[in-house]
């Protein structure tokens, strides 16, 4: 089968990492979500340990190689685009605790992430393919702090699984890949971290990763219910000066200082 570049193909051919994904996913006796099967190499390993996969594709070819290499009854493929409506629907597959698995096209990443955290029925885990950028920006802490990092660690706990050399695809792509796993909090998990609504408070970080260079009393102080003063109040108490920027801030230092300021929100 042939890569189309149109679709951000680039099939992963490493067996040491397909077996690290699966080791990651722990998917015995749980169904499984998997994005972007391609030729199927990932899939067929997966139905051997899963409850059921249903795999979803947006290319015709990718689906009919997928169902030509493996004959399995617990396997279901949807020819579809994962962000199609954001499967909405998600629900209707699947009504217990399910895994997300998926070698990720570059270009859906960051809406896939943001739709699988905001989406009603999450998965208990996922464990995906990313460009290793993204994979620094999601395990990122205090001084390299990004908002997709921020929303990633706000619903989930990150960690790195594998590293994937270009060479581990074909066609190789442009840039190395990792592999990271993410735990999805729960709502218990989220009130224990102090996450009362994380929805505004990735829009009132967001005010700040718009101008991520500028320091805080120059983005947050210019809120219209933000007086200077109560943020250098707040920033005080995270023993941080009001000329802090974003990405120097914690996900928890990010957390609390919402809660210090929510009312002004």
């Amino acid at each position: 089968m042939e890569a189309k570049k149109f679709f951000g193909q680039h099939f992963l051919r490493d067996d040491a990492v397909i077996a690290a994904i699966v080791e990651a996913a722990d998917v015995a006796g749980l169904p499984v979500l998997e994005v972007g099967p391609g030729e199927g190499v990932l899939t067929e390993v997966l139905v051997q340990q899963a409850a059921r996969v249903v795999a979803v594709d947006v290319d015709t070819e990718a689906i009919e190689a997928t169902r030509a290499r493996i004959a399995s009854t617990n396997l279901e493929l949807i020819e579809r685009d994962v962000l199609d409506a954001r499967l909405e629907d998600v629900r209707t597959l699947f009504t217990e605790a399910f895994v997300l698995v998926g070698n990720l096209p570059y270009n859906i990443t960051s809406d896939l992430l943001r739709w699988m955290l905001s989406v009603g029925h999450k998965p208990l885990r996922a464990v995906i393919m990313v460009q290793k950028e993204v994979a620094d920006r999601l395990t990122a802490e205090a001084g390299d702090m990004s908002l997709l990092g921020l929303m990633v660690q706000l619903y989930a706990s990150v960690q790195p699984v594998v590293q994937v050399p270009r060479t581990a695809f074909a066609p190789p792509p442009k840039v190395d890949s990792a592999v990271v796993r993410l735990d999805v909090y729960t709502q218990e998990d989220l009130d224990a971290h102090g996450v009362r609504n994380p929805e505004k408070l990735l829009s009132f970080a967001g005010v700040a990763f718009a101008q991520k260079r500028k320091q805080l009393k120059s983005t947050l102080g210019t809120l219209p219910s933000i007086t200077i003063s109560a943020l250098e109040e707040a920033l005080r108490t995270l023993s941080h000066p009001a000329t802090a920027r974003p990405q120097e801030l914690s996900t928890d230092e990010w957390i609390r200082l919402y809660n210090l300021l929510h009312e002004y929100c």
